[in-house]
């Protein structure tokens, strides 16, 4: 009924086990941003425009931003993601276009402290996910079918724990990084979303500081890794990846590439938004 790359609360409800290994599989990035750390009055702001995807196949995913630094539109295969934010610079909806005419997907995130609570309305489908903060803002656990644990190291994500049934080992995963800086750097949209959305778009790849260079998954039917290696520009940003899914026995199963690019803006953004 619906695009999957245009999920969010829905999968971590429903599909995130499914998923969560999907994005070793499918290796694209995962996002995020700290809102609260620069300050760009009147100077360029180098924001992430595109992502072009060169796999099973080549797709186009397309940002834009309000006059605030934050993601308003997301385009993908010709499906838009509309973001809208309350007067303090939170996310407060999300309505995402389906592949069907006229059917679309609502979330309502609703913030109280140290928590989000997610509303998510499709046609004839209503569920609710819970995400917990720490005193930074970022998610530390999201409650849901399944159960999800972080933890950070240096800013980023270092270790993500899936919880899927008391009976059954939980599934683990162990974030390497490099020192150079994340495609969002810039970004002002709140991490506590950025940093679990684009994880359950399929987008491992980039953490919150930096990048990647190792996702290493244990579960229960074995392992996998994913293995990025990067170019950057001349200010330290990937411009392009390259993407190796490793199986537990050590053959490469699959490699994906993805070109990188950037707009610059010198419209006024402050760090009081948050």
């Amino acid at each position: 009924m619906k695009n999957t790359h245009y999920v969010f609360a829905s999968v971590l409800n429903r599909n995130t086990l499914m998923l969560i290994r999907t994005f070793l599989t499918m290796s694209l990035f995962l996002i995020g941003c700290d809102g609260d750390r620069f300050d760009f009055r009147g100077s360029n702001v180098k924001l992430l425009k595109t992502i072009v995807i060169d796999g099973d196949i080549t797709s186009v995913v397309e940002f834009e931003y309000d006059s605030q630094g934050r993601i308003a539109k997301q385009i993908q295969n010709n499906l838009t993601a509309t973001y809208t934010y309350d007067r303090t610079g939170d996310l407060i909806k999300l309505i995402w276009e389906s592949e069907h005419p006229g059917i679309t997907e609502t979330q309502t995130f609703t913030r109280t402290r140290n928590r989000v609570t997610v509303t998510g309305e499709i046609p004839g489908v209503t569920y609710e996910t819970i995400i917990e903060l720490d005193t930074q803002g970022r998610p530390v656990t999201v409650l849901g079918e399944r159960d999800f644990t972080f933890k950070y190291q240096n800013g980023n994500i270092w270790k993500m724990t899936i919880s899927v049934d008391p009976s059954v080992e939980d599934d683990r995963y162990t974030f390497t990084y490099d020192n150079e800086k994340s495609p969002l750097l810039n970004c002002h949209t709140p991490q506590w979303y950025l940093a679990i959305a684009f994880m359950s778009l399929g987008f491992p790849f980039i953490g919150l500081n930096n990048n990647p260079t190792l996702v290493d998954g244990s579960f229960t039917e074995g392992g996998l890794s994913g293995h990025f290696v990067y170019a950057y520009d001349r200010e330290g940003y990937p411009s392009h990846v390259k993407v190796e899914k490793t199986e537990s026995s050590g053959i490469i199963s699959r490699t994906y590439n993805y070109t990188i690019s950037y707009i610059y803006t010198t419209q006024k953004i402050s760090t009081t938004l948050f």
